[in-house]
């Protein structure tokens, strides 16, 4: 095997480890099983976060602390200080917001985040994209 192809190999196999991956989550009393690969984006909301998702909302009593060290970096980026989007949902990076796919929503982009969230986005994008 050559060496390129067995960095493309392992590179597959972590990106499919990262796409399966879930949590357990609690949600007025009751635990769901969420997978990661499924979160649209972490919003956070005075002392709660909310898990947007392709099928739906859950609230949860977790820090947005907590969902950047649970969701890493890789995969998900902070834009504002109230949302953690996930790299893979987002649609069009403009200056001061995101739009993502599978909905309406437009997340709002910090200022101050601005010119990583671009930086990430198109590191993510070279990173994952496939030629055809």
């Amino acid at each position: 095997v050559k060496t390129g192809e067995l960095e493309e190999t392992l590179s597959e196999a972590e990106k499919e480890f990262v796409n399966n991956k879930k949590l357990i989550v609690a949600d007025s009393g009751a635990h769901i099983i969420i997978n990661i690969s499924d979160i649209l984006y972490v919003e956070g909301k005075k002392n709660d976060t909310i898990i947007h998702m392709t099928d739906g909302s859950i609230e949860t009593k977790k820090t947005m602390k907590y969902w950047l060290t649970e969701l890493g970096e890789g995969q998900f980026c902070q834009v504002h200080k109230s949302y953690l989007v996930s790299l893979r949902y987002i649609k069009e990076v403009y200056t001061d917001r995101v739009t993502m796919q599978c909905i309406d929503d437009e997340i709002p982009v910090s200022r101050r985040n601005a010119a990583l969230v671009k930086k990430v986005f198109f590191d993510y994008i070279k990173s994952n994209a496939k030629p055809i």
